[in-house]
């Protein structure tokens, strides 16, 4: 049987919906890592956010960065560095992040910086070490497989780990 079009789209748009966030990684020239502190949550983040209805997570990524931190950035400019998908759990449903690699700021762009003081309450550079200490190990997971990437091409995650047979 075949659908037209009018029940072909009333089909689609039944479809399940999946939320999703948009992050941007961004280093310094020491190859230190942008994180910022929300002011809503206890661990540190990626610029980055809840990807709108009808927005790209590449335009996602693009607004949050603009809003958090002022700083308007080429889409262009952005690497696909990981899509994580995290299932359901208890009450929270499964949802889609994706994980931009935005290169080397350099100190005159992050002198430029103006962070959103309603959601953000500090940045810093800082290690992969000291990272460990601020992240979530959820966040810290695709901040490291991002950093692996950064530069290639992205990779597909389950629960922040590689899928087997992914490099």
């Amino acid at each position: 049987m075949r659908f037209s079009d009018d029940e072909h789209r009333q089909w689609f748009n039944s479809q399940p919906r999946k939320p999703m966030s948009a992050a941007v990684l961004f280093q310094d020239t020491a190859q230190r890592v942008l994180l910022l502190k929300p002011t809503y949550r206890d661990n540190w983040s990626l610029p980055g956010g809840v990807v709108n209805e009808h927005e790209s997570p590449l335009d996602g990524a693009v607004r949050e960065v603009k809003e958090e931190l002022s700083l308007s950035i080429d889409r262009s400019n952005l690497l696909l560095s990981a899509v994580d998908y995290r299932p359901a759990r208890g009450d929270l449903v499964d949802k889609l992040y994706f994980y931009f690699y935005g290169g080397v700021l350099s100190n005159q762009k992050i002198s430029s910086i103006i962070l959103q003081s309603e959601e953000i309450e500090e940045m810093r550079f800082v290690t992969v070490d000291e990272a460990k200490i601020l992240l979530s190990k959820w966040t810290l997971r695709q901040v490291s497989v991002s950093l692996q990437q950064s530069g290639k091409s992205g990779v597909y995650l389950e629960r922040g780990e590689l899928v087997e047979g992914q490099r």
